[in-house]
């Protein structure tokens, strides 16, 4: 029996997202998995087209690298993923910064997930903020959003602030907690246990512990 084909379609690597290139490889990593393999998992990851970051004197500039990024979402990914949008029965966009990409997409086969609710700041309802550049793209992520048949979210707060706009149907929202990486497990490790002691100081049972993957 042929297996479905899925897209995991993740953001550009020199962007350097670090917790949505996590979320990705996770991904692969279980639909790749021999003992519970289902699909025909393929990443999606086109090398960014520089511009203006190759021009002497202004490439190294703040602005020339987002005008970069920017075009290279919202014109060449675009493009290169309209040019695939027959090569898959499911495309699964990794971050919803990039959920503008389901608009040259079949919305009946894409699902994007949703991991807060910051880039529609200022264009959901009931919403404040953001740059005029900030609420244009924004609202290109939000026409992307509504069109996806599925959006899962990795926390119910994320699932609860979408809802309260009320632009989406409850049915069309779902959870699915984050998974773990291969490297982490409950079994104990002195020699690392050691070394975080040494820098976050000795544990305490009755004081909750919170590890954020990102780039901050």
């Amino acid at each position: 029996m042929k297996r479905p084909r899925v897209a995991i379609v993740a953001d550009l690597a020199e962007e350097r997202w670090h917790s949505m290139d996590l979320v990705a490889e996770i991904l692969m990593l279980g639909l790749r998995t021999p003992k519970t393999r289902i699909v025909d998992a393929t990443q999606i990851r086109p090398s960014m087209v520089r511009r203006l970051t190759r021009l002497p004197g202004v490439g190294r500039l703040s602005p020339a690298t987002t005008a970069d990024r920017i075009i290279n979402r919202v014109w060449d990914y675009r493009r290169m993923l309209s040019m695939q949008a027959d090569d898959f029965d499911l495309f699964h966009i990794v971050d919803h910064s990039y959920a503008h990409l389901v608009t040259v997409l079949p919305p009946d086969r894409s699902l994007v997930m949703c991991h807060d609710v910051d880039a529609f700041a200022g264009v959901l309802p009931g919403t404040e903020g953001q740059s005029i550049v900030g609420k244009l793209l924004g609202e290109r992520l939000l026409a992307g959003l509504v069109l996806a048949r599925k959006i899962v979210c990795g926390s119910h707060a994320t699932r609860d602030a979408l809802l309260a706009s009320q632009i989406l149907e409850p049915s069309r929202v779902t959870v699915v907690p984050y998974g773990l990486h291969p490297s982490c497990t409950p079994r104990p490790d002195p020699r690392a246990d050691e070394v975080a002691s040494r820098h976050l100081g000795p544990s305490d049972v009755n004081c909750p512990e919170i590890l954020h993957v990102g780039s901050t």
